[in-house]
């Protein structure tokens, strides 16, 4: 089952790429007109944007799209593109935000400025850099070429996203100085920063384009929903266990800053004394040693929090699975999705 998701997925990343690439040369040629400059910048977020990454949710956007018609494959992987340059607009601004200089086993796009213009331009110009992505984003949305009504639609899902990922955004950056957050909110962080864009989002503007009804866009919400969360809550383990050449940033950068997942939020909750005195020393503390990485990894494992986790990553999925079954979406599509769910419960993508 691994080989079929990787090969379904590979099917269709050289395609997005191209994609991608034409876009940003036509961006390239217009920038170009006002500044060799301006062209500059634009090439460096062409390149961050270009870099790594598996395009899960073009590739969700296809098939949300395909769950409800099929065909028009090429113009449905050209309007995809637009969450993957949505997803490139975050993560230059979640780079900024947790101060990480790696993605995806390369130089953040605010170090990249910084090495370029030096004097703390580089910040300043990838806050820029991302509002001109997401920009983009909405231009490739906006100028895809399915009827308007169906883009209208699709513009309307396309700003609840970007919303509710920024009040995500904003719980979660808020949740690092909250001593006494609850579990509950750590969900509701997870719904709207990772579940909303990775996976309900993609899955609902394809369906969108498609002319799905709102009882067909329910069912899509219903499957997308647990599955984004256990997509995070499996980063979140591997963000913690892997190896930096696996997850492309260093290990443990959660706990450097402290946020409060919900694999520190339980081995908090069940440790003793000794335990909760080397979290304190260790959780935002942007010099831990990777020595210090290796002692929460073992107070997560001995609290039982890895395996409380690794249990909600399987209700999840399993639910997410039961909503796939029963929806009304066409064969091929909901084996797609079913496939993936279940990679996605032991792997991150």
């Amino acid at each position: 089952m691994n080989t079929t998701i990787k090969k379904e997925l590979a099917k269709y990343q050289g395609q997005i790429n191209r994609v991608m690439k034409l876009f940003f040369d036509q961006k390239l040629q217009e920038s170009g007109r006002w500044s060799a400059d301006l062209k500059k910048v634009v090439q460096k977020t062409k390149r961050f944007s270009l870099q790594g990454g598996k395009r899960l949710r073009p590739i969700l956007f296809l098939y949300g799209y395909q769950a409800i018609k099929s065909g028009n494959v090429q113009a449905v992987l050209k309007a995809a593109v637009s969450i993957e340059i949505m997803q490139s607009y975050f993560l230059v601004h979640d780079d900024i935000i947790d101060e990480d200089d790696q993605r995806r086993g390369s130089p953040s796009l605010h170090v990249v400025y910084e090495k370029m213009y030096r004097n703390n331009f580089g910040i300043k110009l990838s806050i820029i850099a991302g509002d001109l992505l997401e920009n983009y984003a909405l231009e490739v949305l906006a100028e895809a070429d399915f009827p308007s009504v169906n883009i209208n639609k699709a513009l309307k899902h396309y700003y609840q996203i970007t919303k509710q990922v920024n009040y995500g955004q904003v719980l979660d950056l808020l949740s690092e100085r909250d001593e006494k957050i609850t579990e509950k909110e750590i969900f509701n962080i997870l719904k709207l920063k990772t579940a909303t864009y990775t996976t309900t989002g993609p899955l609902q503007l394809g369906a969108t384009l498609a002319g799905a009804t709102e009882n067909q866009l329910n069912q899509v919400a219903k499957i997308g929903q647990p599955l984004g969360i256990a997509f995070q809550l499996r980063d979140d383990v591997l963000g913690l266990f892997a190896s930096q050449k696996e997850i492309g940033k260093p290990v443990g950068s959660d706990v450097k800053e402290g946020k409060k997942t919900l694999l520190i939020y339980r081995a908090w909750q069940a440790s003793d004394q000794k335990q909760r005195k080397i979290l304190k020393k260790v959780l935002g503390n942007k010099s831990a040693s990777f020595k210090d990485i290796k002692k929460v990894r073992q107070i997560v494992k001995e609290t039982g929090s890895l395996k409380y986790v690794n249990q909600k990553i399987d209700q999840h999925i399993n639910k997410s699975l039961k909503m796939i079954a029963n929806s009304s979406f066409r064969p091929s599509p909901k084996k797609f999705l079913a496939d993936l769910a279940q990679f996605i419960g032991q792997h991150v993508l």
